[in-house]
């Protein structure tokens, strides 16, 4: 989605093709340009949106998202071809904030979910240039657990981190399900653009976004919170979203540009 927005700003028009090649099952998609056009200023805008765009882990202010801004960005949602449903009614905040909660507590006493979460947040791995580093691990795992919906504790159980707020939490999260309408490869990718629209339109907006995508990584309570919402689709992602309360911490590190695209021929 960067590079078609890019592209854009160019001044290009440009089209995905999904899964172009059944003889190279590993090309996911092909990204043409094709032709010359003037770049929409919504798509500038979104560009200069993306250097703010990161996923924030501690409080946001506990303000309700304005109408006008639900329905602007569930459309930009629709334009991918993906579906935006915001979780509000109290019976449906309470069955999703519990398979949140359950799914948190299970993936807490799992031996390998806990060694795959190490492995990202280890100090070798951040001198690396990827991973997550302490200071993007959000609140201690006291004040997420004690949130109404649980944030992933990336601490696996410790509270020694310094660098960690010790909230709490805003107590009314913006809860929304981005979903598809499939669960294919190419469901992925719609529901990965359109998320990057959605998280863009958010940051231009001066908003931000982290995950709670726990239940989603358990097949059988994915299938629940499914059910939960009476979601016709497929749950890719389950966000919170919020304006960001007081300092920011420092963005997680990124790989140069150079380190992972590789140049054609």
């Amino acid at each position: 989605f960067l590079l078609r927005l890019k592209l854009s700003a160019l001044d290009f028009a440009s089209r995905v093709d999904y899964q172009p090649d059944t003889d190279r099952p590993g090309l996911v998609a092909r990204l043409t340009v094709t032709g010359r056009r003037s770049a929409p200023e919504s798509d500038r805008r979104l560009l200069a949106a993306a250097p703010a765009r990161r996923t924030i882990r501690t409080p946001f202010a506990d303000l309700d998202l304005p109408a006008p801004l639900r329905v602007a960005w569930r459309d930009a949602v629709d334009s991918e071809g993906a579906g935006l449903r915001w979780v509000e009614r109290l019976g449906e905040r309470s069955g999703v904030a519990t398979l949140v909660a359950t799914a948190e507590r299970l993936q807490q006493r799992d031996p390998a979910y806990l060694a795959e979460l190490h492995h990202w947040t280890a100090p070798e791995r951040v001198a690396e240039g990827e991973g997550v580093p302490p200071s993007a691990f959000g609140v201690t795992a006291t004040a997420g657990h004690a949130a109404e919906f649980e944030l992933r504790d990336f601490a696996g159980g410790h509270e020694t981190d310094r660098a960690r707020h010790v909230g709490p939490v805003e107590p009314h999260p913006v809860v929304a399900v981005l979903e598809t309408a499939g669960d294919r490869a190419r469901d992925w990718l719609v529901g990965g653009q359109a998320l990057m629209r959605l998280l863009l339109h958010a940051a231009a907006d001066g908003y931000a976004a982290s995950y709670l995508n726990q239940p989603l990584e358990l097949p059988g309570l994915r299938q629940q919170l499914r059910d939960e919402i009476r979601l016709v689709g497929w749950p890719q992602l389950v966000l919170r979203l919020g304006r960001p309360a007081g300092v920011l911490p420092p963005q997680a590190p990124r790989r140069p540009v150079a380190e992972v695209l590789v140049p054609a021929g």
